[in-house]
């Protein structure tokens, strides 16, 4: 790295639309030069298992992410039920290719009306598997 001084050169659009011409000076500033490997994009990692993550923030208003990981092609199914058990909100029912996923449920049951406070369960099924965790909606 070397320390020097260096010009540069501005243009500008003046009102009138035509161009004006302002040299800028700049005075001791370090100017370095970095090599930059040139390659390809990192192969996305495939998780190796099945994996659904606590939601976050816990508690929430009025909204939290959901993390989950499959590591093979699989239909993956979310639904989200109140402390009764019943049905409160599909948030996902398709197809997936492996890899890391996030969906952020808004706090809103199936016909988009605002879920109350309370404790609530996600549940996931994908590729015969079940998992299910609480998380807690605060207004």
């Amino acid at each position: 790295m070397s320390r020097k001084s260096a010009s540069r050169e501005e243009f500008a659009l003046s009102p009138e639309n035509s161009f004006t011409y302002r040299p800028l000076l700049l005075i001791d500033q370090v100017l370095s030069v970095q090599p930059v490997d040139v390659t390809e994009p990192p192969e996305p990692v495939v998780p190796d298992k099945f994996s659904l993550d606590q939601n976050y923030p816990n508690p929430f208003n009025p909204s939290t992410t959901i993390k989950f990981s499959i590591a093979r092609q699989s239909n993956v199914k979310m639904v989200v039920y109140n402390i009764l058990g019943q049905e409160v909100a599909v948030l996902t029912d398709r197809g997936y290719p492996p890899g890391e996923y996030r969906i952020i449920w808004d706090g809103k049951d199936g016909n988009g009306t605002a879920a109350a406070s309370g404790i609530y369960l996600y549940r996931i099924v994908a590729d015969g598997i079940s998992q299910t965790r609480k998380m807690i909606l605060l207004k």
